[in-house]
C-alpha cells in the first residue's frame, strides 16, 4: 500500500524524444520559416536604418592638401586646397568656401607675420563640424 502512494504522489517524469528527425523537421516546419524569415527582414531593415543614420549624423571626412601643417610661406598669401564630402558645406575662418561636384574646394587665404592659425570647417546638413586647424609661419621679407 505505501509504494502504490509513493508511485501516485511522484511528479510524472517528461519524456524526451530526442532524434535528429524531430530537430530538423521543427526548424524546416513552415511556420519556423515564416517566423524565421520575418525576423532577418526586420533585422535586415533595422541594420540599413541604422547605417543611413550614422551617414548622415557623422561629420563629414576633411582632407586638406596643400598647405601642410607648420608650413612657412614667405608670401602674404597662401592658398588652401582639400577636398571633403559632397553637400558638405565648408568655411575657412569661419567665411563660407565653394565646393565643387566633386567635393574639392580652394581658398586665398592672408596671412600676418608671424604664426597663423587658420580654422576649417566642414558639416553636413544634419551632422556636427569636422574641424581642422592649420599652423602657417609668415616670415615678411625685407
Amino acid at each position: 500500500f505505501w509504494e502504490e502512494k509513493q508511485r501516485k504522489m511522484s511528479p510524472p517524469q517528461p519524456k524526451f524524444n530526442f532524434s535528429i528527425g524531430n530537430f530538423f523537421s521543427f526548424f524546416l516546419s513552415q511556420s519556423f520559416l515564416k517566423k524565421a524569415i520575418i525576423a532577418v527582414l526586420f533585422l535586415s531593415f533595422f541594420l540599413y536604418l541604422g547605417a543611413e543614420a550614422r551617414d548622415i549624423f557623422s561629420p563629414p571626412w576633411l582632407y586638406i592638401t596643400s598647405p601642410q601643417d607648420n608650413f612657412i610661406s614667405e608670401q602674404s598669401v597662401v592658398e588652401l586646397k582639400g577636398k571633403t564630402e559632397k553637400e558638405s558645406v565648408v568655411l575657412v575662418n569661419d567665411k563660407n568656401i565653394i565646393v565643387d561636384k566633386g567635393g574639392n574646394f580652394k581658398a586665398k587665404v592672408g596671412l600676418r607675420p608671424g604664426v597663423n592659425v587658420i580654422k576649417i570647417s566642414a558639416q553636413k546638413k544634419f551632422s556636427q563640424k569636422n574641424i581642422v586647424y592649420l599652423r602657417v609661419f609668415f616670415t615678411k621679407d625685407y
